[in-house]
């Protein structure tokens, strides 16, 4: 069991939650303005191009869009954004779009600060109000459109909302909390298949709790989203919940997505002591002492680990889940620690001050180089997007997939035929029906015969040619070359 509530006015004051909140939505700006770069090809081309093209009618299609294994729920949400910010004068504009995406995560912060609030009081408010305002991960990715991190945060907001629907009846909470939680779950499943062991950990929790006042409205609540996602699966696809199971069919019985690659079981733990660095240890330290009383936090967060440590295709992403969750454990550990010196409000604003500066060292030491990994690329689409007289647009790389890190048209953003070249047959292939060439320098050390070079930025170079460019048959602005079309 978690701690009584405290009284009324150990609570946080509002100057200070909108302080925290404001710290948060500046943090996830900051890394976003801070320069462009792509997580990797799935934040483009599984959310934000598909949404590209319900808007404008173009885009790549990438076979899993092919075969029908994804969700229309958020490329629509996202294409609504798009069309807003065309509308605005500001085009289909992927910033916008994670502006957006930055703001509706500092829910998962308003959430924590009351978690924390019920769990331990004002110090506990304070501190998991910062940890997940400010923790590395939650920050960077709070913006990106990744599937597991829009499903995590609504993961762990359903785990923060199902433990205060518990705590209705003691704090007077309303009742909507459990509704919530249930529609959380819902979404999260119905984003990423492959919160599903999370999911049911929660779900069995607020059975086992208390099946009638808590279980019921959550199992409800649940129903109607996935009922709601069978309607947009058998519109868009043709079959209900397709995006489900055949994204199981495929992904599981068929291993395609072992064809990415297969990791170690180590994997993440190797990549959290990679990222987290010398804090793993008071991590790991007070998740121990944070999580006595908070089972149902410390097994979700673990089964969204243990599953993915089985799963032989791994990215740092995928775990996303579990980091909010281990941020809130390690804050209340923080805070039973505090409490036990019995130090005074001015000192916990102290230890609230360190630790924000202990999660921005770990950022600037850790994830510097994963943030600027590969980003000249999109950086000199956004240019091309911006140049007059561009007729046609080549992408070309041989060390590694450079068309995932390019952004596509969702970078773009021009009704013009798009060229992915990953070797010099294929590069030559298409010089004749583009203008303007992104290339990876190494790949392509001299421009090519008609090309002059324009600039360079870091491991990539933008080469111009001037003229018009031959037309090409297919008038579907696909994207030429692209394996797995």
């Amino acid at each position: 069991m978690l701690p009584q509530p405290v009284e009324r006015d150990a609570r946080l004051s509002r100057h200070m939650v909108l302080l925290i909140l404001g710290l948060a939505l500046l943090a996830r700006l900051g890394m976003l303005f801070a320069g462009d770069f792509i997580t990797r090809p799935d934040e483009v081309f599984q959310q934000l191009e598909p949404a590209h093209r319900l808007v404008t009618g173009y885009g790549v299609v990438t076979w899993e869009w092919v075969e029908g294994i994804r969700s229309w729920l958020v490329p629509g949400f996202i294409a609504l954004i798009m069309r807003g910010a065309a509308s605005l004068g500001l085009g289909h504009s992927v910033t916008v779009v994670r502006c957006v995406f930055a703001v509706l995560s500092l829910g998962v912060v308003a959430l924590a600060m009351r978690w924390g609030q019920m769990t331990g009081g004002r110090r506990a408010a304070l501190f998991c109000g910062i940890a997940t305002a400010l923790w590395p991960d939650l920050a960077l990715f709070g913006s990106r459109t990744l599937s597991e991190v829009e499903g995590g945060n609504l993961l762990a907001a359903a785990v923060m909302l199902a433990r205060l629907g518990y705590a209705a009846k003691e704090r007077g909470w309303r009742s909507g909390s459990t509704l919530a939680a249930g529609l959380c779950l819902g979404l999260s499943l119905a984003i990423r298949l492959q919160l599903a062991p999370g999911v049911m950990v929660v779900g069995l929790w607020c059975l086992w709790r208390d099946w009638r006042r808590l279980g019921v409205p959550v199992a409800i609540a649940f129903v109607v989203v996935m009922l709601g996602q069978g309607a947009l699966d058998a519109a868009t696809w043709g079959s209900p919940w397709q995006s489900i199971w055949k994204n199981f069919v495929v992904n599981f019985n068929e291993g395609r997505a072992d064809t990415y690659g297969v990791m170690l079981p180590t994997y993440y733990l190797t990549a959290f002591a990679s990222f987290w660095g010398a804090l793993c240890v008071p991590i790991v330290l007070l998740v121990w002492i944070g999580m006595r009383g908070a089972a149902l936090e410390l097994l979700t967060a673990l089964a969204i680990l243990g599953a993915h440590t089985v799963i032989r295709h791994k990215e740092y992403t995928f775990v996303y889940a579990a980091i909010p969750l281990i941020a809130l454990l390690s804050a209340r550990g923080l805070a039973l620690w505090s409490a036990r010196l019995g130090t005074s409000p001015r000192q916990d604003s102290g230890i609230a001050v360190a630790s924000a500066a202990c999660l921005l060292l770990a950022y600037l030491s850790g994830y510097n180089a994963y943030r600027h990994r590969d980003s000249s690329y999109a950086r000199l689409m956004h240019v091309v997007h911006r140049e007059a007289g561009v007729c046609g647009v080549g992408v070309y790389g041989t060390s590694f997939p450079v068309w995932g890190v390019s952004g596509g048209y969702a970078y773009l953003d021009r009704r013009v035929p798009l060229f992915y070249a990953a070797s010099p047959d294929a590069l030559q292939a298409d010089l004749t029906h583009i203008n303007a060439l992104i290339a990876e320098h190494a790949a392509l050390p001299t421009p090519p015969p008609g090309f002059t070079l324009d600039r360079c930025d870091k491991q990539s170079c933008l080469l111009r040619r001037d003229g018009p460019c031959a037309p090409v048959a297919d008038t579907a602005h696909r994207a030429f070359g692209l394996d797995g079309y």
